[in-house]
Order: structure tokens, then sequence, then C-alpha cells
């Protein structure tokens, strides 16, 4: 019989592995060094940009990400690390993230997951200075 601990902690892995299913993409951040407002403010351009974020158990991570065989994440749990997850937009939260980054020097991406491929913290960077879809559609249409 499993103690009350272990249930909960499956049922966390469960329901990360859920939303990582449903996702385009994820980014796996260290928040370390931002203070209680900057973290909430933080939250609160996750949220209106309709992006899940939340702080996040390395072996809660670990476990989800070897059961969906995204070995990678390992390579990234050292010390404190927060998610942030896409279900329609890819490259929303990598914008948010640079967008604070460069006001606060944090939070510091460490993985990144879009639609099947990984990408290096510096890639993130080059991702979320491109201009938007739309922009870019527009800019076609333009030269045409």
């Amino acid at each position: 019989m499993e103690s009350k601990a272990v249930a909960r902690k499956k049922q966390e892995v469960a329901q990360l592995m859920e939303k990582l299913k449903k996702a385009v993409s994820f980014y796996i951040v260290d928040y370390t060094g931002l203070n209680a407002n900057a973290m909430n403010t933080l939250r609160g351009k996750f949220r209106s940009g309709n992006f899940d974020y939340f702080v996040i158990k390395n072996t809660i991570l670990k476990r989800a990400g070897e059961n969906m065989e995204l070995k990678r994440i390992e390579d990234v749990l050292i010390g404190p690390n927060a998610i942030s997850i896409s279900y329609e937009d890819p490259v929303g939260p990598a914008k948010i993230i640079h967008e604070f980054y460069t006001q606060n020097e944090h939070p510091i991406v460490k993985l990144c997951y879009i639609e099947g491929r990984w990408f290096s913290p510096e890639e993130v960077n080059q991702i979320a200075i491109l201009p938007s879809r739309e922009i870019l559609i527009s800019r076609v249409v333009n030269l045409l």
C-alpha cells in the first residue's frame, strides 16, 4: 500500500504529462533572483497570454520526462525550475520571457521544446525577437 504522498506525486506526474501531451511548446526556466512581486507580475503576463506557468519540482518534471521519453529534460534539472506551457502559440512564452528578461535579467531559459524539436537558450532568444506571424504575413503580402 502506497502512502498519500506517493499517490499525490503520481497524480502530479500524470497531470503534468497530460498538459505536455496537449502542448505545442514548453519552456523550462530558472526563476532564481525573482522576488515575489516580480514572480507575480510574470505569472500575470503568462496568464494574460493564455499560457500555463508554474513552479515545478524537479522530481515531478523528471518522472514526466522519463514517462514521455523526453530524456533531455534531465540535463537541466539543477536548482529551482518553473515551466511555461503553450497549447496554441508556440513562441508566445518565448516573447514574454525575453521581454521580462530584458527588464529584470530573470528568468533564464534552460530548455525549450517546440512541436517535436528541442531548442537551446540561444535559439529561444532568436525566436523571441522574430516578428509575429501576422506581421511576417503582412510583409510578404506587401512585397507582392
